[in-house]
C-alpha cells in the first residue's frame, strides 16, 4: 500500500506580518467585535514576537508521524497504551513534533503549574531515547513548541478572519495558554 499524505500544511502557515497586519484592521473596522476578537488582539503582537523565536528552517528526519497525538487520540489498559486513534492526519513530517506535542499534552493534562511542567519537560527529555533522536534538548523541544502552537493558532485566525469561518474557534483560548506556557519554559 502506498501512503499518500493528503493533509493540506499550508493551512497551517504561521501567519506572516502582511496577514497579522490585515487581521488587526479586519477586527478594529468591526463594529461589534467580541470577546474573541478582544483575545485575538491582545495576542497579535505576542503571537509575531514567538513566531519570530522559531527558527526560519528547521531540519530533521522525515517520516510517517500521527500529527495529533494527544491524550485523547490515546486508548490505555491497566496503564498500557493499547491504541492510537483518529489517524486521518497521519503525514510525512518530523518525529520529533509528535514527540514534542504528544509528551506536551501529557504533561499539561493534569497541571498548568509552569513549575511542575518545566520539571516534567526535563525529566522527559533526560529520560526519552529512541534510536537517532536522542538529543532532543530542551532549546529544541522549546521550538518545535512554538511551531507546533502557532501552527494551530494560525490556521483558527486564518479561518476566522480571511475564511469567514469559526473552525476549532472554542480552541483559541486553550491554544493561547498554551503559548503563554511555551513561552515560560526556560
Amino acid at each position: 500500500v502506498l501512503f499518500r499524505s493528503s493533509t493540506n500544511r499550508s493551512k497551517y502557515r504561521i501567519l506572516s506580518n502582511d496577514e497579522i497586519f490585515k487581521i488587526k484592521q479586519k477586527i478594529k473596522r468591526k463594529q461589534n467585535f467580541d470577546v474573541i476578537d478582544k483575545k485575538i488582539i491582545g495576542k497579535l503582537d505576542f503571537i509575531k514576537e514567538c513566531r519570530d523565536k522559531i527558527p526560519k528552517r528547521i531540519v530533521s528526519k522525515q517520516q510517517l508521524i500521527h500529527n495529533d497525538l494527544i491524550p485523547s487520540n490515546t486508548v490505555f489498559k491497566s496503564n498500557k497504551l493499547v491504541s492510537i486513534i483518529d489517524i486521518d492526519s497521519l503525514q510525512i513530517g518530523n518525529l520529533y513534533e509528535d514527540i514534542v506535542q504528544c509528551s506536551f499534552r501529557f504533561i499539561i493534562k493534569n497541571t498548568r503549574n509552569i513549575n511542575d511542567i518545566k520539571k516534567k519537560i526535563r525529566i522527559f527529555l533526560k529520560n526519552y531515547t529512541y534510536r537517532d533522536y536522542k538529543n532532543l534538548d530542551l532549546q529544541q523541544y522549546k521550538i518545535l513548541l512554538f511551531k507546533l502552537i502557532l501552527e494551530k493558532i494560525s490556521f483558527i485566525i486564518r479561518e476566522r478572519y480571511f475564511m469567514k469561518s469559526n473552525l476549532w474557534i472554542k480552541d483559541i483560548s486553550k491554544y493561547l495558554k498554551f503559548l503563554d506556557i511555551c513561552n515560560m519554559i526556560a
